[in-house]
């Protein structure tokens, strides 16, 4: 961990500051979404990858987050073992999506929801 932030003002700044290699991004923070800060990051750096750590697990965030090009998306509450594979997975450019979230992807696929990415 090279920084915290609470908000994405500061998120935008610490990443731009510290080009970290990922950043731990939640849907909630202070004033603002975190899904709202994913494209200014992107635009700071596209190769920089995004893991959103959330206790969101329906349709609606996950499809936003997708889109607005996050890496992965790992709902808290999971074993920190799952969020040790979820970084390695990201890092590794691939998609990482808890397990859990499998219904969820089911009813988007079902539903025709675009799912590519930024």
């Amino acid at each position: 961990v090279v920084g915290q932030a609470g908000n994405a003002a500061e998120a935008q700044q610490l990443a731009a500051e510290l080009q970290p290699d990922l950043v731990l991004l939640d849907i909630r923070m202070n004033g603002t979404s975190g899904l709202d800060c994913i494209p200014s990051l992107r635009e700071q750096r596209a190769e920089l990858k995004i893991l959103m750590l959330t206790m969101y697990d329906d349709e609606m965030f996950l499809r936003t987050a997708l889109q607005a090009g996050a890496s992965g998306y790992f709902l808290k509450g999971s074993d920190s073992k799952e969020l040790v594979r979820a970084i390695h997975a990201v890092m590794a450019n691939e998609l990482y999506l808890s397990p859990r979230l499998n219904q969820e992807l089911v009813n988007m696929y079902r539903s025709g929801t675009d799912l590519t990415t930024n």
